[in-house]
């Protein structure tokens, strides 16, 4: 894949998937610990889902709350937002901006694949 658009597509569609794989999986499976130091199954998928809670600007007002350091943004959050219904977060990943969202400054296909 070469074109913005189908990757974009392919992301949105891997999204929709892990949705359908969690959506009402057992709880054992949400609190699961993940490869991601001290986070479990659910605070991965609520930080892999903040664009859809989180305006640009509300991003940006927490970014500046935790001193523009998004390794402590990203614990906060992912911290408290895990603790949300499992059924919210399974919805997140199917929302319409999760299906359209890209990470900021590059387009998809200029994206480090060793992440």
């Amino acid at each position: 894949m070469t074109d913005d658009t189908q990757v974009q597509a392919a992301v949105a569609a891997e999204f929709r998937a892990l949705a359908d794989l969690l959506d009402g999986a057992p709880a054992a499976w949400w609190d699961t610990p993940s490869l991601c130091d001290g986070w479990r199954v659910r605070e991965v998928v609520a930080h892999m889902t903040m664009a859809a809670r989180y305006s640009q600007e509300d991003f940006m007002a927490l970014l500046a709350g935790h001193g523009f350091d998004f390794t402590r943004l990203s614990d906060a959050v992912a911290g408290r937002d895990g603790a949300l219904p499992t059924g919210e977060l399974v919805g997140c990943l199917r929302s319409e901006v999760m299906g359209r969202w890209q990470p900021p400054a590059a387009a998809p296909t200029a994206r480090s694949t060793t992440w």
